[in-house]
């Protein structure tokens, strides 16, 4: 590892659990390489290329995620809904009779789903880190107080609505995506006619070295994912010490702090 000694310069409420000297190790380095890389593509580009190129997805993704949010009950209270509601309902009744086949309230539900890790979903294939997500998208769906519909109904509706939802989501999604294309592609006309400035190239370093940490944050999450496995655990362990507080990694930093989940739990708050 090169050793960076202990940076005071750091503020303790930036680090609060790792009292330790700072130190790189070559896995870290390769974060901070793919900050450097997209920053480097950004100054190169400029900021028309770097924003649509980099951001015009996530805006992409973003107006299609609204437009579904925004249509899906209403598709999903149309009469011709209900072919698709009864059957999920069902699918939900033979999950837990004694929990679906009830009219619980939000909160009794809450507390079903989160006992015992989440068990009731992962046997049936959810993923570990998404539960709390679809716990808080179900109890969405549950009246706060016990109503006349029983919990089976309720998530029939609300996935239902998901449905419908993503339909739209795809559909805007697609349109979005060749609308930006073409976009794009006339800002590439026009820049083989003029190239970008010293302040377009500026901003464009901004956005890149933006997209950079994003992406940076979504290998650590993908890495915590692999740690799952003892092999790539026993790694981490030998590469990032993740069981020794006397030393800070950057790579140990991200992989301990978890940005990525904690926007996983700031959607989840989204549906409660």
């Amino acid at each position: 590892m090169l050793y960076f000694g202990n940076l005071k310069a750091f503020n303790m409420d930036i680090f609060p659990t790792y009292p330790g000297d700072l130190t790189i190790d070559w896995l870290s380095i390769v974060l901070i390489a793919i900050v450097v890389i997209f920053a480097i593509e950004g100054l190169i580009k400029g900021t028309a290329k770097t924003f649509l190129n980099k951001f015009g997805g996530i805006i992409v993704f973003v107006l299609s995620f609204i437009a579904g949010v925004a249509l899906c009950n209403i598709l999903a209270d149309m009469d011709f809904a209900d072919s698709i509601k009864s059957p999920i309902s069902s699918f939900f009744l033979g999950m837990d009779e004694d929990v679906m086949g009830q009219p619980h309230s939000r909160y009794e539900v809450f507390l079903v789903l989160t006992n015992n890790g989440y068990s009731i979903l992962t046997s049936k294939f959810v993923p570990a880190f998404l539960c709390p997500v679809v716990v808080a998208f179900f109890c969405s769906s549950v009246p706060e107080v016990a109503g006349e519909k029983t919990v089976a109904e309720c998530f029939g509706s609300g996935v239902t609505a998901l449905i419908f939802g993503i339909l739209v989501f795809v559909v805007v999604c697609i349109i979005l995506s060749i609308i930006l294309g073409a976009i794009k592609k006339a800002v590439h006309k026009a820049q083989k006619v003029k190239k970008p400035g010293v302040i377009s190239r500026l901003f464009g370093l901004v956005l890149g070295s933006v997209m950079g940490v994003i992406m940076m944050l979504v290998t650590v999450w993908i890495i915590k994912l692999l740690g799952s496995i003892d092999f790539f655990k026993n790694f981490l362990n030998d590469v990032w010490a993740l069981n020794d507080d006397s030393v800070l990694t950057l790579g140990e930093y991200l992989y301990k702090t978890d940005y990525i989940s904690m926007f996983f739990g700031w959607l989840a708050s989204l549906f409660m």
